[in-house]
């Protein structure tokens, strides 16, 4: 049996670690689209577009860093509440990633074509 301490601790961590994950992907997403604009102004401009690069960006490098650090602490929380229990906050990601998309201004995404 799992101590209700250890429980606790091993939810609360998967809460984290599913926000972690949401934010590295949004802050990865955020990058590639600024990626595009400055592409796309640089091909305006007459400049060449390849000096621009996705890898190179703050904000692709931190999201690079919180998928990582979620990957490394999920195994804490197997270890804490067990693959059965830890499998179910999975699904709490999708509800941060759609936070995370109404946050920043894609709200668009998340409606059906014409409403």
């Amino acid at each position: 049996m799992v101590s209700a301490a250890r429980y606790l601790a091993g939810v609360g961590i998967a809460m984290c670690t599913t926000f972690m994950s949401a934010l590295g992907l949004a802050l990865q997403k955020k990058a590639h689209v600024y990626v595009a604009q400055a592409r796309a102004a640089a091909i305006r401009a007459g400049k060449d577009p390849d000096l621009i690069k996705t890898t190179r960006q703050k904000r692709w490098l931190f999201g690079l860093l919180f998928l990582g650090l979620t990957a490394v602490v999920s195994l804490a929380v197997f270890a804490l509440v067990g693959q059965s229990v830890a499998s179910c906050f999975a699904s709490i990601t999708i509800v941060w990633n759609i936070g995370f998309a109404c946050a920043c201004g894609r709200r668009s995404a998340l409606l059906p074509a014409g409403d």
